[in-house]
């Protein structure tokens, strides 16, 4: 394997790797959160929140450019 090979691979393994966990107690119940440079989770009151920014991100753009899209047309009629 090629050195800019192994880098990515050890980049993606450590994006997995949770570098905050948090447990807090707040009025009626407790929080954990769980955070990673790939990924998140949070607990509260029996709701699990799952969030990964790169989807959310790309979602976010793909958005923007139909958004664009629609002006563009508007705007040429």
């Amino acid at each position: 394997m090629l050195v800019s090979e192994q880098v990515i691979w050890v980049s993606v393994l450590l994006g997995f790797i949770p570098y905050i966990i948090k447990w807090q107690q707040i009025r009626g119940g407790h929080v954990l959160e769980v955070r990673a440079l790939f990924w998140s989770v949070q607990y509260t009151s029996r709701q699990w929140t799952i969030r990964i920014p790169l989807i959310e991100r790309l979602r976010h753009v793909i958005w923007m450019v139909i958004l664009q899209l629609r002006e563009g047309e508007h705007s040429q009629e």
